[in-house]
């Protein structure tokens, strides 16, 4: 008897067998088949999950990028990535989620680094909206509500730091409120790394760095 999927071969005229090929296979009625898996149907539930989850890698790498030219001294560039990485963000997941909230906690630290104090301190504020919309239940994770209250307790740091460094008219950078604030980072981005965000708690350390 013959393979499944393939058609019983058949004696040629010169007592050859005829080679056999394959039968083709029908996928789900409606939706296109290649080697006998059905694809998505254009339109469906599934086929938009496909694109959101293609656009996510995307983004995630765009993220990646945007994060190794500020470490690499390239703020300007960083910015474009950053605001790019933010927007899709914003248009594929949902409001409170952790990405959106480190997009822009790492594009007002681009524009802090670039001296753009004002949007730096807007975009933290954006930043802390966010953790609120996404917050957790806290007795199911606990685990999830500490992570919750470090990324607050960063982001206001970050905001207070961003004014505090800024010089005000009559009177010089205040430096022990920079340095109280460098101290407080740096503290922070130990607890991140005890956790186990190791990105986070770099990004937290390296922004001490910077008060310091």
């Amino acid at each position: 008897s013959g393979q499944p999927g393939l058609r019983p071969m058949a004696s040629s005229p010169g007592g050859r067998a005829a080679s056999a090929s394959p039968e083709p296979q029908a996928g789900r009625a409606g939706s296109p088949s290649v080697f006998g898996f059905s694809l998505p149907k254009p339109g469906s539930r599934a086929a938009a999950e496909a694109t959101r989850a293609r656009a996510l890698r995307v983004l995630h790498s765009v993220f990646e990028d945007a994060i190794s030219l500020h470490r690499d001294g390239h703020p300007d560039r960083a910015l474009a990535c950053f605001e790019q990485a933010l927007a899709g963000y914003r248009k594929y997941l949902k409001p409170g989620d952790p990405m959106i909230v480190k997009a822009l906690n790492n594009l007002a630290a681009t524009h802090d680094r670039l001296g753009n104090a004002e949007e730096a301190a807007a975009l933290y504020e954006d930043a802390s909206r966010e953790v609120a919309l996404g917050a957790p239940k806290w007795g199911i994770n606990p685990f999830a509500k500490r992570q919750h209250e470090l990324m607050l307790r960063h982001l206001a740091l970050r905001r207070a730091a961003v004014h505090t460094s800024a010089p005000r008219v009559g009177e010089g950078v205040p430096v022990d409120g920079l340095l109280a604030v460098g101290q407080a980072l740096a503290e922070g981005g130990a607890e991140l790394a005890r956790a186990g965000d190791s990105r986070a708690a770099l990004l937290t350390l390296e922004n001490a760095r910077q008060a310091l």
